[in-house]
C-alpha cells in the first residue's frame, strides 16, 4: 500500500514517515501545506492519504474535497487534533475513510491503516 502524508508539523511528518517505512509501506511523499499537496498529488495516485485538518494556506477539509474529486480511488485518513463533532462529521460527510485524533499511539495508527488496507483489498 502506498501512502502520502499531509501535515504542517515536521515532527509529525517524520514520525509518520518512519513508522510507515518501518512497517513496509511504500512512502509516496509528504507535504506541509495544501497547495504543496495538490501539486504533488497531481503526479501520483497514493492508495492512502494521511491528512491533517488544520493546515497553512488552506484547510485540510478543502483538500479532502479536492482529493475525493480528483483521486477518488485514494482513501483518506484524517489525522488531527481537531476533535470537535462538527469537524469530524464534516470530514466524514466529505468522504474521509476514517478519523484518527492526535495524539495517538503507533498501535492506533497501524490499526486504522490496517482497517483501510483491508477495505482497499476488498475493493480490488
Amino acid at each position: 500500500m502506498s501512502v502520502f502524508v499531509v501535515d504542517d508539523n515536521e515532527m509529525m511528518r517524520t514520525l509518520l514517515r518512519l513508522t510507515l517505512l518501518e512497517e513496509g509501506y511504500r512512502y509516496d511523499g509528504e507535504a506541509s501545506s495544501t497547495s504543496s499537496a495538490v501539486e504533488q498529488l497531481r503526479h501520483c495516485e497514493s492508495d492512502l492519504v494521511l491528512l491533517d485538518v488544520m493546515m497553512p494556506n488552506g484547510n485540510g477539509l478543502a483538500l479532502l474535497e479536492w482529493l475525493k474529486g480528483h483521486l477518488p480511488a485514494s482513501m483518506v485518513l484524517m489525522v488531527s487534533a481537531q476533535r470537535d463533532r462538527p469537524t469530524v462529521e464534516a470530514a466524514l460527510k466529505l468522504g474521509a475513510n476514517g478519523f484518527l485524533i492526535k495524539p495517538f499511539s503507533t498501535q492506533a495508527l497501524l490499526e486504522a491503516i490496517g482497517k483501510l488496507e483491508r477495505q482497499l483489498a476488498a475493493r480490488r
